[in-house]
């Protein structure tokens, strides 16, 4: 059986440093619309401490493991280090990172040389040109008012 891993750097993905409940909640929705859960998927999700609280409950109706380091680009490290750590134990054929961080792009050439395709989801022009070029696939979300309940889209 092969999976596919996804790596979520919450406050990227919330589009804020200081997330609160209602920005994760929009992460998830926005996110779980996109790639429907399955119980083969396994999830990694980062954010630093003061962010903790609100991600991991927001997300907390899927399966994950949790990743807590601050400090500048402590997420995104903390994503990529568990990834190393944990890929070839894992069989893991496809790999889908949450950020548009163009400090996944060494991520994701590894990954491909290794033979895993790698998608790449973040915002309109919030995702590195470089993490773009590099990824198999690109979803990128537009933002929308969600006060009125409308939805992103794909392009």
């Amino acid at each position: 059986m092969t999976r596919t891993l996804h790596l979520l750097d919450a406050e990227n993905l919330a589009r804020t440093s200081h997330c609160t409940p209602e920005s994760v909640l929009d992460s998830y929705t926005r996110y779980t619309e996109l790639f429907e859960p399955r119980p083969t998927d396994l999830r990694i999700i980062a954010a630093s401490h003061h962010n903790a609280g609100a991600v991991f409950f927001g997300w907390s109706s899927l399966s994950f493991q949790a990743l807590m380091r601050s400090g500048p680009d402590g997420a995104e490290l903390a994503l990529i280090e568990a990834c190393l750590d944990q890929i070839d134990n894992l069989n893991v054929s496809h790999v889908v990172i949450g950020s548009g961080d163009g400090l996944f792009v060494d991520l994701v050439l590894e990954l491909q040389r290794r033979g895993i395709s790698v998608t790449v989801v973040g915002f309109e022009g919030h995702i590195s040109a470089r993490l773009r070029l590099a990824a198999n696939q690109t979803f990128l979300l537009r933002e929308t008012d969600v006060l009125e309940g409308a939805h992103y889209a794909v392009a």
